[in-house]
């Protein structure tokens, strides 16, 4: 007599027992997963930031002070601390291009976006494409989703310099007012930090917001091509991340540069133009990233520092002067 030899099988419900166990080690791991990932970001940006202040601090070496914060070239060509510290990022290469356009006007040619003012008397173009769209990857976050991008037809990204704890001023000519390190035509050095370079913001980041058509985001950014508009610069005047809205300037219609919208904690950024800006007394950039909690913090003696978005404003906005004087204590 045979004895049939029974075969081991897994019943419906011990299947989906294995299954059900499974989905809820894969919801336990997931977030544990986006953490490390986004802990990864968060420590490449900082990166990004220390090779930003250490090309300002070997320009300092180089100069005796730090790039100015922006200045009106005499054909219109509207430079800042971006364009001066690519040879310190080993952008050598595109730092020159910059600096022929900018030297050789003529009646002929194209602006740095490949547009028909100003005028150059060479293409605007780097490794053949218009010259302000060359990327740079050190000056982009990767935890944004939307950088690195283009306005205007120009790279901008996410890293912009402190110009202190006010409003961002329009102006063509030097002025002493500003709190910050950087504005028109500065020439800030380590001897005019008075409250200590430990105490005194030099950079941070912002996010890149706006509406994507054809592959070009027309609002906020770090926008250095045109950077008396305010987009090169941030103020402490808000805490980061703040839910008030930042005061920038607009494009023309067709760009529909600022572009008002619902950015959950981001705030959007208000539609003002050159006069509405400066009744209301300047332009404001905050700090803001999609870290949670909080945004990188460019020190001036080169540290980078992760800064809560709870920090006392009082502190904050202590951070963004240099001649002030005010005890900050731990922050």
């Amino acid at each position: 007599m045979k004895v049939r030899s029974r075969k081991s099988a897994f019943t419906l419900v011990e299947l989906l027992v294995v299954i059900a166990i499974i989905g809820i080690l894969v919801g336990l791991l997931l977030p544990a997963v986006q953490t490390a990932r986004e802990a990864a970001r968060r420590m490449q940006c900082t990166n990004h930031l220390k090779q930003l202040g250490l090309a300002l601090h070997n320009y300092h070496d180089t100069h005796r002070y730090f790039p100015y914060g922006y200045r009106l070239g005499e054909i219109g060509n509207r430079d800042c601390w971006y364009q001066r510290i690519l040879p310190y990022v080993e952008q050598s290469a595109l730092q020159d291009t910059y600096e022929l356009c900018i030297r050789t006007p003529t009646s002929a040619g194209g602006n740095l976006s490949g547009g028909s003012s100003p005028v150059y008397t060479i293409p605007p173009t780097f490794q053949g494409k218009p010259l302000g769209s060359a990327v740079v990857p050190t000056f982009a976050c990767p935890s944004d989703p939307s950088g690195p991008a283009r306005c205007r037809g120009n790279q901008i990204g996410n890293y912009v310099l402190s110009n202190g704890s006010d409003f961002f001023k329009r102006t063509n000519s030097p002025s002493s007012s500003t709190k910050g390190m950087f504005y028109f035509e500065s020439s800030t050095g380590f001897n005019n930090l008075i409250d200590g370079s430990s105490n005194t913001v030099m950079g941070s980041e912002i996010i890149i917001r706006g509406n994507n058509r054809d592959g070009h985001v027309y609002d906020g950014g770090a926008y250095w091509q045109g950077a008396n508009h305010g987009e090169g610069f941030f103020s402490t005047q808000q805490a980061p991340n703040t839910t008030l809205p930042d005061l920038i300037v607009r494009s023309d219609t067709n760009f529909n540069e600022c572009t008002n919208g619902n950015w959950d904690r981001f705030a959007p950024c208000e539609d003002v133009g050159y006069s509405d800006a400066n009744a209301s007394g300047g332009y404001r950039n905050s700090a803001r990233s999609f870290h949670p909690g909080g945004v990188n913090l460019l020190m001036g003696d080169a540290s980078v520092r992760f800064m809560s978005e709870t920090i006392d404003l009082n502190t904050w906005r202590g951070l963004g002067t240099m001649q002030n004087g005010e005890v900050l204590g731990d922050f």
